[in-house]
């Protein structure tokens, strides 16, 4: 038989942990924050379950972001291919073209217009921003 005694401490969040996680993650799922919420009247475990409901809505709000971001990206390389096709004649050519009809000629306009893109936040957006920064000054 396994020993299953752990040392390790079992973290207990306060009621102010829970009241800031509230505040934070409300704001990230909803874009306000939750000013009308009575936290103090507020037991503790209403605070904890309350804070779990959120997490879960938190969790389907980013996988949602996850599959726009997804969703988006695939829109701007199919734009890239159709002026490429267009008579860009190659990527770099075309992003420039795009960045040039954008505006976007440094590197916080090019966030801005990334993000106008839905891309801003992606994993693929860093280095997509070098590569049109590179095709701008390229």
């Amino acid at each position: 038989m396994q020993n299953t005694t752990s040392n390790a401490a079992v973290f207990v969040p306060t009621r102010e942990d829970i009241v800031d996680y509230i505040w934070d993650v409300y704001k990230e799922v909803n874009g306000i924050r939750p000013r009308w919420m009575d936290f103090d009247s507020m037991s503790y475990e209403e605070l904890d379950t309350y804070a779990k409901e959120l997490s879960v809505r938190a969790e389907e709000e980013y996988k949602q972001r996850q599959l726009e971001q997804a969703a988006d990206l695939r829109d701007f390389e199919e734009q890239v291919l159709a002026i490429i096709a267009c008579g860009a004649g190659d990527r770099a050519t075309a992003l420039r073209w795009m960045a040039d009809a954008a505006g976007a000629d440094d590197f916080l306009s090019v966030e801005c217009w990334l993000y106008n893109e839905g891309i801003l936040c992606c994993s693929e957006e860093k280095a997509l921003t070098a590569e049109i920064l590179s095709a701008i000054n390229g």
